[in-house]
Order: C-alpha cells, then structure tokens, then sequence
C-alpha cells in the first residue's frame, strides 16, 4: 500500500489574466520518456525552434556508479533531444518535457574541460540576470558518488555563466541553458549548508506563483548518496528551506526563485515510503500540453535519509521521474527504495 505525507502549496492568484504576456506568444509543451541502454539516445520532437525552447527531464537509474547513471541531456536540433552517459549500463529512463514559448530567448551549450579545472566561465550573450535562469545537467566517468558529481550552475554578471565543484576538477560534460523570459522575476539565494547541517532557511520578498530550483557543490573528500541529496521547498509567502536528511560535508548552493508571467504554479512535497518506487500526487487540473513538473533539487533530485556510501551509493533512491500522467495526477517514479524513503520538493508550471 502506498502512503505518503503530503503538502500541496497552491498559487493563489490561480489562471486570471491567463494569456499572452510580454508579447509572448502561447506555449506549448512535448512530453516523452525515453529509453537510454547505451552511451547516446536521441528523442524526436515535433519541429521547435530551439532558440525559444528549453529542457528539463527526470533520472530513473538504479546504479552505484557515476559514469552508467549521470545522464546530461539537450536540445540537438529542432526535431530532437540528445541525452549522453559516459558508459553504457545498466538501463536509465528518462522521462522529460519539452517547452517552447515563443519570446523566450534560450542560449545553450555543452561545456568539455580541457584540464582538472574545478570552476569556469563560460561567456555567454548578454542577458538580464533579473529576468534569467539556468537548468545545466552532466555525466561524469567515476566510479562513485561524491563532491566533483554536484555542479552549481549560476550567472556572474550580465555575460558569464559560472560552473563550480569545490575541488578534484568538473565532471566530464555540463549540458547547459540560460533560458531568458521577459516580464520574468529571477531571484538567486546563494548560501551555505553548514558541515552537519540537515537545513538552513532562506527569506525572499515573495514566494507567490513561484518555483524554485537548486544547485549546489561539496567537497570531493565525503562520498554517499544522502549528504549530497539537497532540495529547495516554499514553505510560506516569504519563506523556503533548503534541506537534506543525512548529516555531511558543508554544501554551496544557489537556489533560483523563478516566477514567470502569466504562469500557474503548483508545488508540495511528497514523502515516498521506503518500500515505494512510485506515487501519484493528486493536482489541480492542468492543461498538459501547456504544463511541466520537475523536482527542485537540481530538476530530478531529492532528499532521503539513505547514506548510501560506496559501494552502496545507489542514485536511484533520491533521483526522480516527474510525469504529468493525467490533467490532474503528477506521477513520481524512483528506481529504487534500498529501504529508505525519500521526500521530493515538486513543482508543476502551467504556462499561457
């Protein structure tokens, strides 16, 4: 039997005014999961234009290693999505959605280090950082999960786009995109989870119709699954805590504070039993083809009691698959419990 402790935050203004905003045009939003069982899957798309079209996905991978469970993932062209690991494995499914919005202006890359380097800037063009946010992805060849595994992604200036590690240098490729929307509200709340800190509170000026979405570093000197499991939650109008279950290492994360106009946000956290792999969240009713769902810790993460250090650090207790499965479901999916629960911050965004 399934149970779940549940906390659903609705955005209280719901869809009045919902239309065109800031001369943007009607969204539209493709939806797929995606089978990858080698280095390389492609996903075709109905033709978008890339220029005003981004990507967030899920990770369903039961692995211990890095280098089979990492997946970083792009748009390719108009009429696909290219998701790479660093060495086929075990299977990992992806589920994603594609947004095009079109007024969005969307610059991506795939940034490759050339040496043991543990922070880059990456010019990019000239964005404003009030009305930008990032979403980056990567895939690492190691062999277990620690620090050099979690990359913050944030803007440095108008022009820069920063990727960290603490230390033990980047990890193989960091899929990245600085998606800016005008008439967009961005605030960036950097901070420190202290060494043995399970949470830490941040205050904004306001939490209405928004969504957040973390990253984060650690030193590579601590392994395991849990200490490095981080994840942003709105837990009032002002309010968001940024937490973990299993004590560790300090942490450094950027959390993103994203409103975006016209747009309807839900978002809650759902405990998943340990015996679990997955659960339907009950939401208000949403126009798919309009909607996504992704998790704040980094798009797919969440948080778990499960120290999982080597050889037991098994991604697929903390990492999620977030699915609209009907107008009114949000499905999360893991690929694996090891007897531990998980609790994932989730947020679903209805766009005009």
């Amino acid at each position: 039997m399934r149970r779940a402790s549940l906390l659903v935050l609705v955005a209280a203004c719901g869809r009045i005014g919902f239309g065109a905003e800031d001369g943007l045009g009607p969204a539209r939003v493709q939806h797929g999961t995606t089978l990858v069982s080698n280095t390389e899957s492609l996903a075709s798309l109905e033709p978008i234009d890339p220029d005003a079209a981004f990507l967030v996905f899920g990770t369903l991978a039961d692995v211990t290693e890095p280098r089979t469970g990492m997946v970083g993932g792009q748009i390719d062209s108009p009429t696909e999505l290219r998701f790479t690991r660093a060495l086929a494995g075990a299977n990992v499914v992806l589920a994603w959605h594609a947004i095009e919005w079109p007024g969005i202006a969307v610059q991506r890359g795939l940034y490759v280090p050339l040496a043991m380097e543990s922070s880059v800037l990456v010019p990019i063009g000239a964005v404003d950082p009030a009305s930008t946010f990032v979403v980056a992805s990567a895939y690492n060849d190691s062999f277990d999960f620690s620090g050099n595994e979690m990359v913050r992604a944030r803007l440095v200036g108008t022009d820069q786009l920063e990727l960290s590690v603490v230390d033990n240098g980047l990890p193989n490729a960091i899929a990245w995109q600085v998606i800016s929307v005008p008439g967009a509200q961005v605030t960036v709340l950097e901070g420190m989870l202290a060494n043995g800190a399970l949470a830490t509170d941040l205050t904004a000026a306001d939490t209405t119709d928004r969504f957040a979405l973390a990253s984060w570093t650690a030193s590579d000197a601590m392994g395991g699954i849990g200490f490095g499991a981080l994840s942003p939650s709105i837990t009032g109008p002002t309010a968001l805590a940024v937490s973990r279950e299993a004590a560790g290492e300090a942490i450094t994360f950027a959390c993103q504070l994203v409103q975006l106009p016209g747009a309807y946000v839900q978002h809650g956290t759902t405990t998943i039993d340990a015996g679990t792999l997955a659960i339907d969240v009950p939401i208000d009713a949403v126009v798919v083809e309009h909607a996504f769902a992704f998790l704040g810790g980094n798009v797919r993460g969440a948080t778990t009691p499960y120290v999982g250090a080597m050889p037991d650090d098994d991604i697929g207790v903390t990492w999620f698959d977030a699915e609209l499965a009907a107008p009114t479901t949000l499905r999360l999916t893991r690929a694996a419990t090891r007897q531990a629960t998980a609790t994932a911050s989730w947020f679903v965004v209805e766009l005009p």
